[in-house]
């Protein structure tokens, strides 16, 4: 459904900074203020930093208020749902010996949940699903 709302973005819609070291993918964006961003299934755990602004994350644990500075992990299997408050600068760091974005994205993004890597993540939303089935409507993004 947000996909057919009138003034959506999808994909990459707001600047991006790639850095590249041995082994490592240095990625930043910077999002306006008054920004809902939904991420993809993240496939692999890593680093990140809210280098500057104020956010709301919707997680397992419900909403998380963020303000930088700050830095955290991101799990395995994780797909947020972000509210930007302020202009907000994020920096995610990956481990892959790729310089291709493209190859980049495929190691580091799943294209559904049976992808993720880590198998205790995947057990523990697989559970989630199961235990809110019949609950209510099931909505996959």
């Amino acid at each position: 459904r947000l996909r057919e709302l009138p003034g959506i973005g999808i994909g990459d819609c707001f600047p991006l900074d790639h850095k590249f070291t041995p082994g490592v993918y240095i990625r930043q964006i910077t999002v306006p203020a008054q920004t809902l961003v939904v991420t993809k299934i993240l496939a692999q755990t890593h680093p990140f930093f809210l280098l500057r602004g104020r956010l709301a994350i919707l997680t397992e644990r419900g909403v998380e208020h963020l303000t930088a500075p700050h830095s955290g992990i991101t799990r395995a299997g994780t797909k947020r749902i972000i509210w930007c408050h302020d202009e907000v600068v994020f920096t995610t760091i990956h481990a892959t010996n790729s310089q291709d974005l493209a190859e980049i994205e495929a190691e580091v993004v799943a294209t559904d949940w049976r992808q993720i890597e880590d198998a205790e993540e995947s057990e523990r939303l697989g559970k989630f699903v199961t235990d809110m089935s019949g609950k209510g409507t099931l909505w996959l993004g």
